[in-house]
């Protein structure tokens, strides 16, 4: 039953030339109608009073209604006439498409040997789309890096710690500024608050490697995930055996962006939950005062300065009753068969409050092979790119400009941190007019305010929180955005949700004049709205799995595969369809 609800029904997507085509039929059938009711007319003038003439028209003592000659002779003209409708044209642009097809899958220079996967063509009809892009979405993690996470760096009360350099003096409690409980439950909240297991061969799996990455720094660190059943989980640490019940468990999603675990110790009895998540949520679910809070904002924007994925760590200690009322709400809730999704959040939230942070984790995450080199050519063809991520400002701005998304020179607009409507508003307004005022297309911004030697490119730099302001009803404000979109080098949209990367999607592809022909890549299943929703949706087969990849119409291995499926076989490919339907 759930599966059914949220199945959706499969986008049919058109290239332009088939829709051109489609559009040739129609005429082509009107023309076709014409002449036959024109050749029926005809016949009515000159027979209808001489109808012994013509006697392959009329049958021999014929007295009924003339109206059944006249349709029938309509039926006649019209088969005879059928030949002007090029049934065949269909036929021959659909070989062509299983024949581009065969040669992009077969492409050697498109196989990822890593992954050992060639690129899959799932939709033969957009063949010759992807050489007429113009705009193309991105997502980051996955698809820009290589989601191989490694745990760098932590913090703890203001204090940045390695994790290679500095774990023997952490975990044997060297550092006086840092509490032994403070520390304990924060290794403790890495160790257990994950959807981490262990498969036959040894080996760690989880749906997010981000989970990977925590345990493995953990494991370096001398704490090692040992087991994990549905009502029990155990750790390592310092050669003795740590085992809890697991009580309930409220799993990441996107727009929780965060887990929590109810847990019990088997030997002290003790019932704490612990809770990891965006620094986003996490703050405003922590008691803090407000010295603590700008020391925590201060550390993550250092990590993310760095490039750094972030993590906020806290606990709660709960008292066995209320535990144990709170454990049997939440099961309440995984039970019910009606509304079960907003039930269990509700009881998770109601629990994931006034919470005691315990620190900060940082994860780094690299680029791909050839990512800065691949986003540089596709820039200088021409397209306008938009990177939709759900990191922080500050990590995405550092990753778009090591992957020359963003130039040294870039000028910067930013649409971020909006209170409400009307600062949203104002906001968009003020990057609208003052790129009105100061960019000249092909030629870059110039500020006659503050004259310089040279004019710039320009890109946005715009979050979620303040998207979520827009009226997508008011064509004024969708006008202008899209305006501030298409004027730029490039788009940073960061701390984004699914329905936001639909959103701008849909924004670019159904309002652009000209009509632009986007393209939207990505790896996980947090990509695939955007995906669907794009004229040309492209997957990367990673390690976030095959959600993406199942729901494209092109699956590649890298997203330096991009440029060669766009540059050599979109171009080849829609030459050969103009050649096919033209001549």
């Amino acid at each position: 039953m759930q599966i059914q609800l949220n199945t959706k029904s499969s986008v049919h997507k058109l290239s332009r030339l088939e829709d051109a085509a489609n559009n040739a039929v129609m005429y082509i059938f009107l023309v076709q109608v014409a002449l036959v009711t024109t050749a029926v007319i005809c016949i009515y003038i000159l027979g209808y009073n001489h109808a012994s003439n013509y006697k392959y028209i009329y049958f021999d003592n014929y007295h009924g209604s003339r109206l059944y000659l006249w349709l029938e002779r309509w039926i006649v003209i019209f088969l005879l006439l059928n030949n002007l409708i090029p049934i065949s044209l269909y036929v021959t642009l659909e070989m062509i498409n299983v024949g581009q097809s065969y040669l992009i899958s077969q492409d050697l220079l498109l196989y990822d040997e890593n992954m050992d996967t060639p690129c899959i063509v799932k939709n033969s009809n957009m063949c010759q789309e992807i050489g007429c892009v113009t705009h193309i979405f991105t997502d980051k993690t996955g698809t820009l890096t290589k989601n191989e996470m490694k745990f760098m760096k932590f913090v703890l009360n203001g204090n940045v710690f390695d994790v290679k350099q500095d774990h023997e003096f952490v975990t044997n409690f060297g550092n006086t500024d840092v509490d032994r409980e403070q520390l304990n439950n924060f290794f403790m909240c890495l160790a257990l608050c994950h959807a981490v297991v262990i498969d036959r061969d040894q080996q760690l799996r989880a749906e997010s490697p981000d989970e990977i990455a925590l345990l493995k720094g953990l494991d370096d660190m001398g704490i090692t995930f040992k087991s994990r059943t549905s009502d029990m989980i155990s750790f390592e640490w310092k050669k003795q055996l740590y085992s809890y019940d697991v009580m309930a468990v409220n799993a990441f999603d996107s727009d929780r962006k965060r887990m929590s675990i109810l847990v019990k110790d088997q030997n002290s009895g003790e019932c704490l939950l612990f809770c990891k998540g965006a620094d986003s949520i996490m703050m405003e679910l922590c008691s803090l005062t407000t010295v603590q809070k700008e020391k925590a904002d201060k550390s993550i924007y250092d990590l993310a300065c760095l490039g750094l994925r972030t993590l906020c760590i806290a606990v709660k200690r709960i008292s066995s009753g209320t535990a144990a009322e709170w454990a049997r709400n939440w099961k309440e809730a995984t039970a019910s068969l009606e509304n079960r999704a907003e039930k269990v959040a509700a009881a998770g939230a109601a629990m994931e409050l006034d919470m005691e942070l315990l620190g900060i984790t940082a994860i780094e995450d690299r680029l791909q092979d050839e990512v800065p080199e691949v986003l540089a050519e596709l820039s200088k063809a021409g397209n306008t790119l938009w990177m939709l991520t759900g990191d922080k400002e500050e990590t995405a701005v550092n990753i778009g400009r090591s992957c020359n998304l963003l130039e040294n020179d870039t000028k910067l607009f930013y649409i971020s941190g909006a209170l409400d409507h009307k600062h949203f508003v104002d906001m968009v307004n003020s990057a609208y007019f003052d790129i009105s005022e100061n960019f000249t297309p092909g030629v870059g911004y110039f500020d006659h305010l503050q004259p310089q030697e040279k004019a710039v490119e320009i890109a946005i730099v715009m979050d979620g929180p303040s998207f979520k302001y827009f009226d997508e009803d008011n064509h004024i404000q969708r006008g202008r955005l899209l305006f501030l979109g298409q004027n730029c080098r490039s788009v940073v949209a960061c701390r984004l949700t699914p329905v936001q990367k639909q959103q701008l999607v849909g924004l670019v592809k159904n309002d652009a004049v000209p009509k632009a022909v986007t393209l939207a890549i990505g790896d996980g299943a947090n990509d695939v709205s955007m995906i669907r929703e794009a004229d040309v949706g492209i997957g990367i087969v990673g390690k976030e799995g095959r959600q993406a990849a199942n729901t494209a119409d092109f699956a590649i291995g890298q997203f330096k595969f991009l440029k060669r499926l766009m540059f050599v076989h979109g171009r080849w490919n829609y030459i050969r369809q103009s050649k096919a339907f033209f001549c």
